[in-house]
Parts: structure tokens; sequence; C-alpha cells
């Protein structure tokens, strides 16, 4: 009778079990697409990307921070506090420039140092016995690399149209986060040398901002040579894991070469500017663009190398909407002006047409006075 029994219910375990394999196996397929969704260069070397949002206390990451660009929306999506956009290009070798062949949108300002760049930039080399007392020669080199960040400010998709008394949708206080890739997957062929990578500094060669009022937007870094702080977890959190990476048989410094490495920027005072212009309601979105000078020491053969051009205009639109009614710019359509004579002919004719009812009125009111006084 239990065996009966047993086979009754057999089918529906059975389906449930199967059910469960699927849902657990669909769960770890998509936990592995999310560990290795891709990659933005295939070059060696450090690899950044953006990671995450750390604001008003809490950490943001995910969906909206895709690689080398991000879209990130703190609040409800269609009001409130403006949406962050931002992209990057890859940590590159410049391009060699020629003095008088620089890119023109590059200011003055930026380009001084360019001309005058050489890799490798220093080298360092040091002699060191292995366990049986043989001499080895190791050699670290300095590398001089480029990184260049937009990010802007823009609203929801009606947020535009709230007056704000102070004049914009605005965040305060908001860290972008950056994952800077070091891991040895840099590797083409099987059981060919590895190349070891460490970020010596990261500083601010420049910055450029755009918006309404440019002194509004506040940033952090805005010295040019303040560098950026290196985190060995997002968000700032406690190291984790300490492990280490050998070559030629000897250790490398573990709290240099890692793995991963991370660093942020943060939106002191950032998002949308609103003005009045006449009767018109215009809002322009904050943008600014940075150019980072990044160090990295090089341990072995740096033989695949991201070298490019420097980006010509490399920064995103500031983008501008305009609400409300201007009437002087509706007035001057020709259109506008064939509507604005015909309302006239019709106030000029409902105003003849009432002066002559009020007479007609007037003249049968004045009749009844004499007649009633008759």
């Amino acid at each position: 009778m239990k065996k009966a029994r047993m086979s009754q219910y057999f089918p529906t375990v059975l389906g449930i079990l199967i059910v469960v394999l699927v849902m657990t196996g669909t769960v770890m397929v998509g936990a592995i697409l999310q560990s290795s969704i891709g990659y933005a260069s295939g070059y060696q070397g450090a690899k950044p990307s953006f990671y995450g949002a750390f604001y008003e206390n809490q950490g943001y990451g995910g969906t909206p921070f895709r690689g080398t660009t991000m879209a990130f929306d703190p609040d409800d999506p269609k009001k409130g506090s403006p949406n962050i956009e931002g992209e990057m290009t890859t940590i590159f070798i410049p391009e060699k420039i020629v003095l008088g062949e620089l890119p023109s949108w590059i200011p003055y300002s930026w380009s001084v140092n360019l001309p005058y760049m050489k890799n490798p930039d220093d080298a360092w080399d040091w002699e060191l016995k292995d366990e049986s007392g043989n001499i080895h020669s190791y050699r670290m080199e300095k590398w001089i690399t480029k990184w260049y960040i937009s990010i802007e400010g823009g609203w929801d998709s009606q947020g535009f149209l709230e007056f704000d008394a102070e004049g914009g949708k605005r965040i305060s206080n908001m860290e972008i986060w950056f994952e800077i890739d070091l891991s040895q997957n840099n590797w083409y062929f099987e059981d060919s040398d590895n190349v070891y990578f460490a970020i010596g500094k990261i500083e601010l060669a420049n910055i450029q901002k755009q918006g309404y009022k440019v002194e509004a937007i506040d940033v952090t870094p805005e010295a040019v040579g303040t560098s950026l702080f290196l985190f060995y977890e997002p968000f700032g959190a406690d190291r984790i894991v300490k492990d280490y990476y050998s070559y030629n048989g000897k250790r490398l410094n573990p709290d240099l070469f890692v793995p991963k490495i991370y660093t942020m920027i943060n939106l002191n005072d950032f998002g949308t500017q609103g003005w009045w212009d006449g009767l018109t309601w215009k809002v322009q979105g904050d943008d600014v663009t940075f150019e980072f000078t990044v160090h990295q020491f090089v341990i072995g053969e740096w033989i695949v190398k991201d070298v490019s051009d420097v980006p010509t205009d490399y920064e995103r639109d500031s983008k501008v909407t305009t609400t409300g009614f201007d009437i002087l710019d509706w007035i001057l359509k020709p259109n506008s002006l064939l509507i604005i004579g015909a309302i006239l002919i019709i106030v000029v004719v409902i105003l003849i047409f009432l002066s002559g009812t009020a007479s007609i009125i007037g003249s049968y009111m004045i009749s009844r006075v004499k007649g009633g006084r008759g």
C-alpha cells in the first residue's frame, strides 16, 4: 500500500525536483554571467570601470553602472533629484604629440606637458639572491598613462517642469566609485610570461566645467595635482583578502600589486541649474570632465600596450531645455501674426456689437424712464 502511494506521488515529486533544478541552474548561470559580463579593453595594463555610487549613507551598484558608462537616478524616475550620467576612456598610453599638432579642443593649459611625455618615464633595478645564493636582476618601470572621465547632471522626465526656488535640482556629496582591474587576465598564449601592474598614483591633470553658472559646480578633486586615494575595497570598506603575486621566484608586495583597486570622485554640489529668461523657464545640466594622469608600475615585459591619441572634444554636452511661453518669440512667427490679426478683428467686431447693443439698451431704458414720468 505504501509503495502504491509512493508511486502515485512520484511524478509530482519528480516534477518539483526538475523545476527546482532548472531554477537553480538559471540562478547559477545568471550569477556566472553577472561575474563575467565582458570587458572594455583587451590590452595589458590597468582597466577602469564604473563601480557604483555612495549617496546619503547608502551604496548603490549594479545595472546603472555598465563598465565605461553609467546612468544613475537616486530617487523617483519622474521627478526629484537629478540623474547622474557618465562615461570614460580606457587608461591608455598617450600617443606622442608634436608641438603645433595638438587637437584644437585641448586648452593650452592642458597641452603644455603632452609633447614632453616619454615612456617608460623611469625605471629601477634590483639584484637579489635566490635560495641557492644566485644573484638575479629585477627591473620595475614607471609608465605615464591618461584617463578621461566626463560626468553630467540631467533631469527626470518631468523634473524640468518643476520650478525650484533654489534654481534647479541638485545633489550634495555623492561619491562616484571606480574599479581598476589589475588582475592577471592579460595573457594571450598559454604558459607565456605574465606582466604585473600596480598603481603608483592617480593625480588630477586638468578639469573642465560647463553649466549656467560654472562657479556653482563643486566637485572633488578640483585642484590640479591632487592625488586620488586608492582603496582596497569598494566604498572604503576594510580589506578582506590579502594575497600576493610572485615574479621569477620573488614575492611582489601584496599592498601594491593587487588584483583590483578602487577610487572615487565626489560631487559636492552638482545637478541642474534653472533660471527665468523673460517669461520662459530654462534648465541646464552641469557637466565636468576630468583628465587624470595614472602612474603605472610595471614588472615584466609590457608587450600589448593601449597606445591611443588624446581624444578630440572629449566631454558630454551640457543640455539645456526651455519651458513656459515665450510671447516675443511666438509673436514674431508669420502664422502668429495672422492669428493675432484675426483675433484683433474679432475683438473689434465684438466691441462694435457690444457698443451698438449698449446704445440700443440705453435708448430703451431712457424711453422707459420718460414714459413712466408721463
